[in-house]
């Protein structure tokens, strides 16, 4: 009679728990660009706190925000200049591109010089990312993995669900409910809202991250690019035929979403990489193609050419 008693008190206690959590596969496209749109507000709120605290901060994490090495802004430029004059842009890619080459041209200048007068509206123009400082236990340099964190989805996702675990919440809530609450939750004592607090946890402890999201996300990614690399060279592609500009916060990557391009009928053809079909159909470069691998081989799919296969890219080329 006991024993029975106590399963049912357990079954009631079960079944009046409400247990809210998100899921990759469970989220919308909408639920998605919702997580994207936040996520970047946090981490450009981070950015915004004062640098000098900050990094006083993050020193003894071996992390640094600031301005980048002079051969990363150099190589960057380079790529603008190749982007703008052979690749067929849509006119706000190349505006803002050219924009952004005059930016990364004055602050070469003023690196040049010491010049650190400059006022803070012309300082915020600057390029600046996390970085790591080496150690003589880590060898890592330059560009950090927490860069990623910013729309980073899963990564996300982590933090909201690690979040759910801590706070009582009664009711069943939808993905968009648990999305705004985490996002907006700012406890009485907190200057700034919890996520902010949570992403820089999350940068401190960014090796656990590393391994367990960011590899597999932004690492695979960058796998699935080598590997469709390795197929244009297989079917004739020179490297005279083939120009990178993905890389650690390249500039025409993120203004034009443009991986790469190559050559075809003396044509540059700007070309972005995925991992699968949904991915490569959500952003698809202007005049060009996004691709994805398919079984033994890459798929492309286009806005202005006819899809095809990685070997008849240029067959389809008017």
């Amino acid at each position: 009679m006991i024993r029975e008693t106590i399963k049912r008190v357990l079954r009631e206690q079960a079944s009046s728990k409400v247990v809210n959590f998100l899921t990759y596969k469970g989220l919308s496209e909408n639920d998605k660009d919702k997580i994207k749109i936040n996520g970047e507000s946090v981490f450009t709120q981070l950015k915004g706190v004062n640098e000098e605290e900050l990094n006083k901060y993050l020193k003894d994490y071996n992390l640094y925000y600031g301005e980048p090495s002079k051969d990363y802004l150099t190589k960057n430029i380079t790529d603008i200049d190749f982007a703008l004059k052979n690749i067929d842009l849509e006119d706000s890619v190349f505006r803002n591109l050219t924009k952004q080459k005059m930016i990364i041209i004055d602050q070469l200048k003023d690196n040049d010089k010491n010049n650190n007068d400059k006022s803070p509206e012309e300082e915020s123009k600057n390029i600046k990312f996390f970085q790591e400082i080496p150690t003589e236990n880590n060898e890592k340099s330059g560009w950090s993995i927490v860069n990623m964190f910013n729309t980073n989805i899963k990564f996300w996702i982590d933090l909201i669900n690690d979040f759910l675990m801590k706070v009582n919440i009664k009711n069943k809530l939808t993905n968009i409910d648990i999305i705004n609450f985490y996002f907006n939750y700012k406890e009485n004592n907190k200057k700034h809202r919890r996520a902010l607090y949570d992403l820089l946890d999350a940068m401190i402890n960014r090796s656990v991250f590393e391994k367990k999201i960011i590899n597999k996300t932004w690492g695979g990614g960058q796998k699935v690019e080598q590997d469709f690399i390795s197929e244009l060279k297989s079917i004739g592609f020179s490297d005279d035929e083939i120009y990178v500009f993905s890389g650690e916060k390249n500039v025409v990557d993120q203004e034009g979403g443009i991986d790469l391009a190559i050559k075809c009928k003396n044509l540059w053809i700007p070309i972005q990489v995925k991992s699968n079909l949904t991915d490569a159909l959500r952003k698809i470069p202007y005049n060009g193609f996004s691709s994805y691998p398919s079984k033994n081989r890459f798929e492309l799919v286009s806005e202005k050419y006819e899809n095809c296969s990685s070997d008849e890219i240029c067959e389809k080329i008017n």
